[in-house]
């Protein structure tokens, strides 16, 4: 069974046999309703479309005693696919891109509380937040390769806020309350009580954030190189060539306490390296050859690939189980928090999955 809820109104749908049977809740009046059909792919369908219906209507999905890889929550955002789909939790909320494609050309910021409720739409100074990512004090924005901090309040300009120019820098991600921009002018990273600059002679295109700070960037002669560095005081540990694509693609991550580095390009398989000797390790064979987003937690490695995801155990990559990305077309953001994969499709919706262990040997 299936409830759907907008605060006032409940709506409860299954499937039985080959009959989709609805029932409407609302003060305390029950509307029953059934409907067969002539075999179970025309149930199915009736079945997603009735459920999407309920989602465009406002209506918010949940299941507060999801299993591992279930839905808790879905709601539906909205406005068009731009190809952006940032997203970020901030101060207990979610901040949610939405696409307006309007005659007004603005685009939106969607607040949502824990249950996926509707709090705020706010209106963004620029279009296309690519990447969003939050420290303790704000939001940090990437709309149209811009950079951007919002408190909550109001939206400022990440370089004017720290009195510097921003030409020559190409991304700006935040990890434990640090905030740093990276570009061909070198590496910037900001804190409550730092501005610190990192020149190099690499070109800085993509970061990953562990307890340590990995920046992959690309070298003079064209070969991609991940440098480590140490959070608490911004010195370098090491540099390992990882030269497996083409560096605006890359999916970059630290696990396992920040022993391993693994990195993706887009489309293709994951690549491992040992962090303390610098070599490439071969990559579990339990693990899929075509990945296009992998995220984790200190249990936990999952892989997406078109609408699918499959979870591995962190510590040895066995298989726990797969589960589908509902009301998505291709292609997702992911990001674990906690026991939560939180998820904004391609297709409108944001959603929250569980992956509290729920009887799952992890």
């Amino acid at each position: 069974m299936k409830k759907f809820t907008d605060g006032e109104k409940e709506i409860l749908l299954q499937t039985q046999g080959l009959s989709l049977i609805s029932k409407t809740l609302q003060n305390g009046k029950e509307r029953l309703s059934s409907k067969e059909f002539v075999n179970h792919d025309a149930l199915q369908k009736a079945f997603v479309k009735k459920q999407v219906d309920a989602l465009k209507k406002g209506f918010i999905y949940e299941n507060k005693k999801a299993k591992f890889g279930e839905a808790l929550a879905h709601a539906y955002i909205g406005g068009g696919y731009s190809g952006a789909l940032g997203f970020a939790e901030f101060e207990d909320k979610f901040y949610v891109y939405k696409c307006n494609f309007d005659e007004h050309g603005c685009d939106y910021l969607i607040v949502l509380d824990d249950e996926l409720k509707t709090l705020a739409q706010i209106k963004l100074p620029k279009i296309l937040a690519w990447k969003m990512t939050a420290t303790k004090k704000a939001l940090v924005l990437d709309l149209d390769h811009e950079f951007f901090l919002f408190d909550g309040e109001k939206f400022s300009r990440l370089f004017e806020a720290w009195g510097i120019t921003g030409e020559g820098f190409s991304s700006a991600l935040s990890g434990n309350g640090e905030i740093l921009a990276c570009g061909t002018d070198g590496i910037l990273a900001f804190g409550s009580d730092k501005k610190l600059n990192f020149k190099t002679e690499f070109s800085a295109k993509a970061i990953g954030f562990g307890n340590k700070i990995c920046v992959v960037c690309g070298d003079k002669g064209g070969k991609n190189v991940a440098r480590l560095y140490r959070l608490k005081d911004f010195a370098e540990l090491c540099r390992i060539e990882c030269d497996v694509g083409y560096i605006h693609s890359l999916n970059v991550g630290l696990i396992k306490n920040d022993a391993i580095l693994v990195v993706n390009n887009g489309f293709d398989e994951l690549y491992f390296w040992d962090v303390a000797s610098k070599k490439r390790l071969s990559a579990p064979k339990s693990l899929p050859r075509s990945v296009m987003r992998f995220a984790a937690n200190d249990q936990i490695f999952l892989t997406y690939f078109y609408g699918g995801f499959k979870a591995f155990s962190l510590e040895d990559f066995r298989p726990l189980g797969e589960f589908e990305c509902e009301h998505c077309v291709k292609t997702a953001a992911i990001k674990i928090s906690g026991e939560r994969l939180c998820v904004r499709t391609d297709y409108g919706f944001f959603s929250v999955y569980s992956l509290a262990e729920n009887g799952i040997k992890i």
